[in-house]
C-alpha cells in the first residue's frame, strides 16, 4: 500500500520518471500535497470519486474510513479539511488526488446566537415593508448570523466596513475578547476603537487606493443614495448616507466589490480585500446625525493622523463650507 501523501506517481515510478515530467501540481503546490487514486473504473469523469483515507478509491457512499468523504462530497468533521479534488497528469493512466488541506481563512466574527431573537423582536415591533419595496430588494430588519441590519428606503445609515486583515490573526489576543461583549452598542464602540489602532497592512494609506474608494463613494451620489459624510481611514471606511432607490446592502456590496478589484490591481495582489459584512446603524433624528457626522469627520484627528479635520485628504470634512454644508459634485 502506498501512503496517502507521497512523491511517487501511481505507476510506481518516482516523480522524475512520471511521463508528465513530475507529478501533477495544483496551484503551485508541491508534490507532497498530493495523494494517490486511480481513474474511475466505470468510465466516469475524473473527480467523480473521492479517495478514502486508506489510499483506495471509493465512491462517497462506500468509503469506510473514519475520515473519508461523506455522501455530500465533504470530508468528515474529524478531519476539518476541504473535500479532496482529482487532478490528472498528462499520462491518461495516471491521476492524482489533491490531499485535503486546512482552509486558510482570515478571522471573522463568530456566529451570534442572540442576533436572531433581536431581529425577530424588531420585526414584530415594526410595520411590514410594502410589497413594492420588498420586490425592490429591501430586506427590512434582517441578520447575517452575527450582525443585525435594517434596510429600508429613506433611512439615513451609518456604515463601517474594514479591510480583511484589520483584525490580524497573529494579534488575536488583542481583539478576541471584544467579540464576546454582549451589548451590541458597546461591542461596536470597542471594535471601532481597535480599528483606530491601525493594525494590518493598512492598504488605504496609499493615496491611489484611497482615491479609488472615494471615487466609488461619489460615483452614484444623488443617483442611488445621498452622501452625508465619509472618511477613509488606513484600514477601514465610515460612510453616512441616505438610502434612496437602491437597498443599502446592494450599495455597500457594489462599493466593496468594485474597489476590491481595482485596489488589488494597484497593489498587484490577489485574494480577499475587504472583510465580509459591514456594521450599520440607522440614524434616529437630526441630533443623532450631527453627532455621527462629527464622529466620522473627526476620526483622523482623534487618531492623531492630522491636526485639523480638513487636513485629511480622504474625508468629507474638506468639502464643508463656512456653514458646514457639504458642497461636492458627482464624479
Amino acid at each position: 500500500m502506498i501512503p496517502r501523501r507521497t512523491n511517487m506517481c501511481i505507476g510506481g515510478r518516482d516523480a522524475g520518471a512520471c511521463p508528465s515530467s513530475g507529478t501533477a501540481r495544483f496551484e503551485g503546490r508541491p508534490r507532497a500535497d498530493f495523494g494517490m487514486t486511480r481513474p474511475p473504473a466505470d468510465g466516469r469523469p475524473m473527480g467523480s470519486e473521492r479517495c478514502c483515507g486508506r489510499g483506495r478509491p471509493r465512491s462517497a457512499g462506500e468509503c469506510p474510513s473514519s475520515g473519508t468523504a461523506t455522501a455530500d462530497g465533504s470530508h468528515a468533521a474529524a478531519f476539518k479539511r476541504r473535500p479532496t479534488a482529482i487532478r490528472a497528469c498528462k499520462d491518461p493512466n495516471h491521476a492524482f488526488c489533491w490531499a485535503a488541506v486546512p482552509d486558510k481563512r482570515l478571522p471573522r466574527p463568530p456566529y451570534n446566537p442572540g442576533v436572531r431573537g433581536l431581529v425577530n423582536g424588531k420585526r414584530a415591533a415594526s410595520h411590514p415593508l410594502p410589497q413594492p419595496e420588498v420586490d425592490g430588494g429591501f430586506l427590512g430588519w434582517h441578520e447575517s448570523g452575527y450582525l443585525p441590519h435594517r434596510d429600508e428606503p429613506g433611512l439615513v445609515q451609518f456604515v463601517t466596513f474594514r479591510l480583511a486583515d484589520a483584525f490580524p490573526t497573529e494579534l488575536r489576543s488583542e481583539w478576541e475578547a471584544l467579540l464576546k461583549i454582549e451589548d451590541n452598542r458597546k461591542r461596536r464602540i470597542e471594535l471601532e476603537q481597535y480599528l483606530d489602532k491601525g493594525r494590518g497592512a493598512c492598504h488605504l494609506r496609499r493615496p491611489e487606493v484611497a482615491g479609488i474608494v472615494e471615487s466609488s463613494l461619489l460615483f452614484r451620489n444623488h443617483l442611488q443614495y445621498e452622501l452625508r459624510a465619509w472618511v477613509i481611514m488606513p484600514n477601514h471606511v465610515h460612510v453616512l448616507f441616505r438610502v434612496e432607490s437602491v437597498p443599502m446592502s446592494r450599495v455597500v456590496n457594489a462599493w466593496k466589490g468594485y474597489t476590491a478589484k481595482e485596489a488589488n490591481k494597484v497593489l498587484d495582489r490577489n485574494g480577499q480585500f475587504w472583510q465580509e459584512d459591514y456594521w450599520d446603524t440607522y440614524i434616529r433624528n437630526e441630533e443623532h446625525e450631527l453627532k455621527t457626522r462629527r464622529y466620522i469627520e473627526n476620526n483622523p484627528t482623534k487618531t492623531r493622523l492630522v491636526a485639523f479635520r480638513k487636513d485629511w485628504p480622504w474625508s468629507s470634512a474638506r468639502f464643508r463650507d463656512s456653514y458646514e454644508r457639504l458642497c461636492v459634485s458627482n464624479k
